[in-house]
């Protein structure tokens, strides 16, 4: 318990996911703008 509070204190998959959501979100608009041009 106390060694899966310190990890999800330094690494949180939560975190990571928003993360990587943020990313995907401005590639595809990115894209998106890029073949509109």
């Amino acid at each position: 318990m106390r060694d899966k509070t310190l990890n999800n204190h330094e690494f949180s998959p939560g975190r990571v996911a928003s993360y990587l959501t943020k990313i995907t979100e401005w590639l595809i608009s990115l894209v998106e703008e890029t073949f509109s041009l």
